[in-house]
């Protein structure tokens, strides 16, 4: 899912393989990106004619006009994600890492899992990949790690 709008050449470009994919494929799968590209596309339109009209009413101080909607849209997002009032955007970011290490931790189990089941399989339901058992006359310590020769690669 790659979206490319910093430049019109980019939206354009995403527009046409949209399209030519959704005619190919005979579905309208990829809709969403011309519903995000069409808006984009028509904004940079309407800036380039109104920043025309612009420079020819006040010529090179039309800039300023930019600077200030650049400084009021960071002002603004500055205020959004970094005041105590709008919490809500920390709490909605804890909330969706939370979810995230959750299915990371599920994943992990059921590598885990998997894992267990290939060495079972493998080497048998009774052993483990660190010691074999041995006898119970045997000298050897029960609870220390045996020589095996699987872990020596490691």
């Amino acid at each position: 899912m790659t979206l490319r709008t910093s430049h019109v050449s980019g939206t354009v470009l995403d527009i046409g393989l949209t399209v030519g994919m959704m005619i190919r494929n005979r579905n309208l799968e990829g809709l969403w990106k011309i519903q995000v590209h069409a808006p984009t596309l028509c904004s940079y339109w309407i800036g380039a004619v109104v920043g025309c009209f612009v420079y020819t009413v006040w010529g090179v101080a039309a800039l300023y006009v930019n600077a200030t909607a650049g400084l009021l849209l960071g002002v603004i997002t500055f205020i959004i994600m970094y005041t105590p009032a709008c919490s809500f955007v920390d709490a909605q970011l804890q909330e969706d890492k939370n979810i995230m290490m959750e299915e990371r931790k599920k994943e992990h189990d059921a590598n885990q899992i998997a894992q267990k089941l290939h060495h079972e399989s493998t080497y048998g339901s009774t052993s483990n990949a660190y010691t074999h058992h041995t006898e119970p006359n045997s000298q050897q310590n029960a609870f220390q790690p045996s020589y095996n020769p699987l872990l020596q690669k490691l």
